[in-house]
């Protein structure tokens, strides 16, 4: 190295300066393909598909959650609303999965703004799982689980950055918390590229893929658009049942509210892992 350095050193200074940002720009783009992207090339076998929601035959909804008509309405708007709604069945997680499907969430009339958001959560709790309290987006207080919050309501005292944003959250085995302070922040992105509770639907993609190196890459997209990507093993992070757990929604209210729906779902593992 302090050779190679050496010699460089003997280059025109304008040689160094096009070879710098070619290095650059080489590296800069290839970590950003491998977040935003990370299925390019492999190969996915759908677990279940739901079109619509006119027949929830395979789900566990808890809580508030309801079927209403063809979409599946996880938060109620209405005061103090708390639900979840799972794949029954558990599925193949650790090995790699992509997932997509459509939020849609309303404002609604009686309530001075949107509340409190909902999440897509990966758990191995129980198929029961709901959050312990309202006033949140329904995963906070779920164990050993990770969750991806589509926040629409600013909670200063949890140290939210608007009423807007999206975030990663695991407590490992622990109970989960929505508190962006502390080692639970797994991710956050503040800046968006839609108004998520502007009532119109959104897709959401969300994949992850392990790396040998045992540390995978979890991304997620919303209207094609990338948002969010980390590092995490979810081996590691969570206790699965083998590489299965329970995967799912999650809404929730307080003072304020709104309508938290899905109206459409698909589940896709990396590699042949059957259909559950």
């Amino acid at each position: 190295m302090t050779l190679l350095i050496a010699k460089l050193r003997l280059l025109p200074k304008i040689w160094l300066f096009a070879l710098t940002a070619f290095v650059c720009a080489i590296t800069t783009s290839g970590a950003a393909q491998n977040l935003s992207n990370p299925m390019v090339g492999k190969t996915l076998t759908t677990v279940f598909t739901y079109p619509n929601f006119s027949d929830i035959a395979g789900l566990t909804l808890n809580g508030n959650a309801e079927k209403a008509g063809s979409v599946l309405l996880v938060g109620p708007a209405a005061f103090d609303q708390i639900g979840s709604a799972y794949y029954t069945t558990q599925v193949n997680v650790g090995q790699g999965f992509a997932t997509t499907f459509t939020l849609n969430m309303k404002p609604a009339s009686g309530s001075s703004t949107t509340a409190d958001g909902m999440s897509f959560i990966i758990q191995n709790s129980s198929v029961n799982a709901l959050g312990t309290s309202t006033g949140q987006p329904g995963y906070d207080g779920i164990p050993d689980s990770l969750a991806v919050e589509f926040d629409t309501f600013y909670n200063p005292q949890i140290f939210d950055p608007n009423n807007n944003h999206v975030g990663i959250q695991s407590c490992g085995t622990a109970p989960n918390s929505f508190d962006h302070q502390g080692s639970c922040d797994l991710g956050l992105q503040p800046t968006l590229p839609v108004t998520l509770a502007d009532g119109n639907p959104h897709k959401v993609q969300i994949s992850y893929l392990p790396h040998t190196n045992g540390v995978g890459t979890f991304s997620i997209e919303i209207d094609s658009q990338h948002v969010l990507s980390i590092g995490v093993n979810l081996a590691t992070l969570l206790s699965l049942n083998g590489n299965d757990a329970w995967v799912g929604f999650t809404a929730g209210s307080g003072a304020d509210f709104e309508y938290g729906t899905v109206r459409n779902w698909t589940f896709a593992t990396v590699g042949s892992a059957p259909a559950k």
